[in-house]
């Protein structure tokens, strides 16, 4: 997979991005990854020429994402380049009915977007260390509100501790003794509990391989729990 890092490379517009994603799709073999962060901090080009008190209501920038995705969907799919897109959620003002919440960029995103995850803040999570409290990283819940790969509507928790990212095994761990799956791995619940509290703190030992144990258990489980789910007649013969 190409990856190629360009940390000041300020873009201010959408055209912007559409020349960027361009120039990087025609470097690009096939496999690549390229990441837009954030869509909010974008601006259209006739709103960058327009005076400050004139408000365009973000029409401009709805029309020229739905443009990008238009001219650019094909050639992402052709060079099998993953397009990520981190946007902000605020309050939509005035809704009676149906979400409560909107994003910017109009509705293209979610149209050609092949899986929309959102994040949730549950909580912090604090450590104590010699008589001194310090918040070491977040609870977050994700859902899964379109998702053209695999099954929709999905929801998972896991942590993120501050200068390191995703605490897998925790997240794991949490989700098999949850699901009342623990007792597929070849460790019981104490040490599972053990090895939970010390993940959050400082390196397990063997964490590779417990790593490893614990994502082919939790594979297992979800498969057998989402099969469950699946009507037992079949509508068509094989």
């Amino acid at each position: 997979m190409d990856r190629v890092e360009r940390p000041d490379s300020q873009l201010e517009t959408v055209e912007a991005v559409f020349e960027d994603l361009m120039g990087a799709l025609s470097r690009m073999k096939r496999g690549g990854l390229y990441i837009l962060d954030s869509l909010d901090a974008l601006s259209d080009a006739a709103e960058m020429g327009r005076e400050i008190d004139k408000a365009t209501f973000g029409a401009g920038k709805a029309k020229g994402m739905s443009q990008l995705f238009r001219r650019a969907i094909k050639k992402v799919e052709a060079k099998q380049c993953h397009f990520m897109i981190i946007s902000q959620i605020r309050d939509n003002i005035g809704a009676t009915f149906g979400r409560k919440y909107s994003r910017s960029g109009g509705k293209a995103l979610d149209f050609y977007a092949s899986q929309v995850a959102y994040l949730a803040h549950l909580g912090e999570l604090k450590r104590k260390l010699k008589g001194v409290e310090r918040t070491i990283g977040v609870q977050i819940r994700m859902k899964c509100t379109k998702n053209k790969v695999g099954l929709p509507f999905r929801t998972c928790d896991f942590p993120i501790l501050f200068g390191y990212g995703i605490e897998d095994i925790t997240a794991s761990i949490d989700w098999l003794v949850t699901n009342k799956q623990h007792r597929r791995t070849s460790l019981s619940l104490d040490d599972l509990k053990a090895i939970r509290e010390e993940a959050m703190h400082v390196e397990v030992d063997g964490a590779d391989d417990i790593r490893q144990l614990l994502a082919t258990n939790v594979i297992a489980g979800w498969s057998e729990i989402e099969k469950s789910f699946l009507p037992p007649r079949r509508k068509y013969n094989d």
